[in-house]
Formats: structure tokens, sequence, C-alpha cells
């Protein structure tokens, strides 16, 4: 290669203009998972639909619906402020990195932040002001950092407390019924955390460099409009497939005879008699006590749905 081709710019600026370019590129790359598993929700959630759950159904098709939405608006915003800054203003001072610094306030710039905080709002269901402001420029009061501070503590520590909950109703039922009849609880937690530790990931991996002033930063903000959609869609997904508690639950761990001890429930008379009932059906009183706790593990991966 001829090196007079080479634009006459430092290093950092170079860098600067790299990871905006690749930041449009990896946003199109998180696009294309978001669309992949919208499709797949779309599906399940069809598929799976009858009288009794038709409401959580359309619900749901509405959320995802309005979730990808977000996201596309993100994505045609960030490719059209691409091509402003690297084809149509190439020759702006100080390049295209700048131009994407100093032209925030313009539409497009501005369509794209806003379809990030809706999408934002949607998946971590955090009511917070959005920014009027760049978040890269030194004026005024950066909101940038507690925002993404308030959030990824928000989505851990509520995630934290579901799963504390949920391995305590399994300590519960593992140890009256057995350790099989615990192992939803485990699946639910699994899954939780693994939306959480993605969308929380990407927050950090954005919010340290920016803390430290890197150019490394203007890449993932842009993967982090997609990532915050994907992680709801994952859980929903799940939820469609039968993956998640649900009020049958109950019924269907206590449809089964069980073999073996684990499956005896043992009660002690008040004269110290053992008396034992074979789980081949479901005693009442337990049958209550784990709707109960269905419920409350239905409603917690709900609330986890939108805060993730």
């Amino acid at each position: 290669m001829n090196s007079s081709w080479i634009p006459q710019e430092d290093p950092t600026t170079l860098l600067s203009e790299r990871t905006w370019l690749s930041g449009a590129i990896l946003t199109g790359v998180g696009y294309g998972a978001v669309i992949t598993l919208y499709c797949l929700c779309f599906r399940q959630l069809v598929l799976t639909m009858n009288e009794v759950n038709r409401l959580q159904r359309i619900a749901f098709l509405a959320y995802i619906t309005l979730i990808v939405l977000f996201g596309t608006l993100f994505l045609a915003a960030c490719a059209r402020m691409t091509e402003l800054s690297f084809v149509d203003y190439r020759l702006y001072p100080g390049g295209p990195a700048a131009f994407e610094k100093d032209m925030f306030s313009i539409p497009v710039d501005k369509l794209a932040n806003v379809a990030f905080v809706l999408a934002n709002w949607s998946s971590d269901a955090l009511m917070v002001s959005a920014n009027q402001s760049s978040p890269w420029l030194t004026k005024g009061i950066n909101f940038t950092p507690p925002f993404f501070l308030l959030a990824i503590a928000t989505n851990i520590s509520v995630t934290l407390a579901i799963v504390a909950r949920l391995f305590l109703f399994r300590w519960r039922i593992s140890s009256l019924l057995g350790k099989k009849y615990g192992s939803h609880y485990t699946s639910v937690a699994a899954m939780l955390v693994e939306s959480a530790c993605l969308h929380s990931g990407f927050a950090v991996l954005f919010l340290i460099p920016y803390s430290l002033n890197s150019s490394l930063a203007n890449t993932f903000i842009r993967v982090l409009s997609q990532v915050q959609i994907i992680a709801p869609l994952m859980i929903i997904y799940r939820v469609a497939s039968g993956q998640a508690w649900s009020n049958a639950t109950p019924t269907q761990l206590f449809s089964h005879k069980s073999d073996g001890p684990e499956g005896r429930i043992v009660f002690r008379a008040r004269s110290g008699a053992i008396d034992t009932l074979e789980s081949e059906t479901t005693p009442s009183a337990i049958g209550v006590a784990v709707e109960k706790e269905s419920h409350i593990s239905s409603s917690m991966t709900a609330a986890h749905s939108s805060a993730v």
C-alpha cells in the first residue's frame, strides 16, 4: 500500500475513528441476534397461546415487538450517522470521530439516543430522565456514569434477591419432598443469572473504558443497544418454551408416582408413631403450599423479564 494514502492524523484520532466504525458494524451483528430471537419468541408465543394464557401471550407479543422496534430505530439512526461522518462530511475538522461527538444533537443522532434510552427503560424498568447533552462532552453535568452505574447495580441486586428467594424455595421443597423436586427452581435461577450477566457484562465493558477516557467505549455503547434487548428476549423465549416455572409446574411435579425413599413423605403423630404417605397423589396441604410458591416464582420471573 502507498503510504501517501494514509490520512495525516495522529494515532489517537485514527483509533477513535476505528472504534466508531467497529461499533456500527457490531451493532448490525447484535441486531441479527435480536431479529433471530424475536422470530423464535414470536413463533413460540403464538404456538403456545390458549384460552388460559391468551392475555399474557398477547402482552408478551406486544412487548417484544416494541423493544425490537426500538432496536431497529437505533440501528437505522446509527447507520445514517456513520454515513454522514465517514462519507458525506468526512472532511469535517477533526475527522469522522470529531463529527460523531460534535453532532450529537442533530435529529438523526437524537433519534438513536431516544431509541437507546427507551429500550433501556423497557428492559431495565429503570425510570430515569434522558440525558439531552452528549455524554462525551465535558460541559455541564455528565449523567452517563451514574446512569449506567445505577442500571448495573439495580440489575445485579434484583437478580441476586430473586435468585436467593428461589434457592430458599428450592431448599424447602427439597427438604420436604426430595432433591429432584427442586430442580425447577435451579433452572429458573440459572436463566435469570445468564440474562443479568449478559446485560451487566456489556455495561461494564462500556463503563470502564469510558471512565478511562478510552475510545473503546465508542464500540461497546453501540453494541449495548442490542444486548439490552437480547437479555429479555432470552427470558421470554424460555418462559414461552416451558423452561421456566409456571402455574402448571406443581401439577407436573406430582403427576407421577415416585420410587425410592425420596418419594416418601413421613408424618410423625403425637404418640410418636410413624405414618407413611406415598407420593402417588398430591397431599392437599403440600399442594397448596407449592401452589402459593409457584405464584410467587412466576411473578418474580415476569418481573425480572422487564428488569433485565
